[in-house]
Order: C-alpha cells, then structure tokens, then sequence
C-alpha cells in the first residue's frame, strides 16, 4: 500500500510542475479578411475568368460536335435517297428502252400491214402476166389454185 501511495505522491508533484493552460481566443477576422483579399486578387480573377471562357468553349465545342452530326446524318439520308433515285431512274430507262423496242416493233408490224409482203407482190405480178396460179398435180388430176390466192389477197 505504501508503494501506492508513493506512486500518488510522485504523480501530484509531476502534476504541480505543469503549467496551468489558459485557452486564448485569437481574434480571426484580420485572417479571413486577408483570405478574403486573396480570392479576390487579380489572379484569382483571372482564373475565374479562364475557367469561365473555357466552360463556354467547351459548350460551343459540344453544340459544334450536335451540328455536325445532325449534318452528317442529313448527308447520310440524302446520300440513300440518291441511291434510291438512281435506281429508280435505272429502272425506268429500262422500261423506257422496252417501250422504244415495242413500238419498233408495232411499227414494223404496221408497215408490213400496210405495204404488200414480196409473195403478195410476185402473185400480182404473175397476174398481170395473166398466170392463174400454180398448178398442182394430185393423184386424180391438176388443180388450179387461182382462187386462194385471190382470197389471201383480199385478207391481205
């Protein structure tokens, strides 16, 4: 028990040594004023600054980069639809070339409707040589085919 009591007696002598602590208020506004000066310095200022033009940069950027791909996916759907009207011109010409060819052929289909053929020609010609036609010999005799060609004549 003594040993404790020595220890007590050694621990109020250590604490009669320290020095009482008196807590100081510090006056802190000439700090925050000085703080305050410091933000508002012309560096400061210009930074902020800086960093304004740069934000408004960066947004123009970004409205730049919206325009050019809205024009881009403008250049792309003009691009189809000039693909798509090619197409539709290709198939047309085709159709038109088909057209032209028919009417060639109507054309030609005409004429010879309205113009004699050669053997039509050859058997008017051989009429007025005054030959009846072509003689064909059959087994019970010949036949005289004057009158068929007078009809293919009228068809004609």
């Amino acid at each position: 028990m003594q040993d404790c009591q020595h220890l007590i007696a050694e621990l109020r002598s250590k604490l009669s040594q320290i020095k009482e602590f008196k807590y100081e208020k510090v006056d802190l506004t000439p700090l925050k004023q000085e703080l305050s000066n410091l933000q508002n310095s012309p560096l400061q200022r210009e930074s902020q600054a800086l960093e304004c033009t740069m934000k408004g940069l960066h947004l123009q950027q970004e409205r730049n980069s919206q325009a050019f791909s809205q024009l881009s996916d403008q250049r792309l759907k003009f691009a189809k639809q000039i693909i798509e009207l090619e197409e539709e011109i290709e198939k047309l010409q085709t159709e038109l070339n088909e057209q032209t060819k028919l009417e060639d052929d109507f054309k030609i289909q005409l004429q010879s409707l309205t113009e004699p053929s050669k053997n039509a020609l050859f058997v008017e010609l051989m009429k007025g040589f005054n030959i009846k036609g072509k003689l064909v010999v059959k087994k019970h005799g010949i036949e005289d085919l004057s009158d068929n060609v007078d009809e293919l004549w009228e068809k004609l």
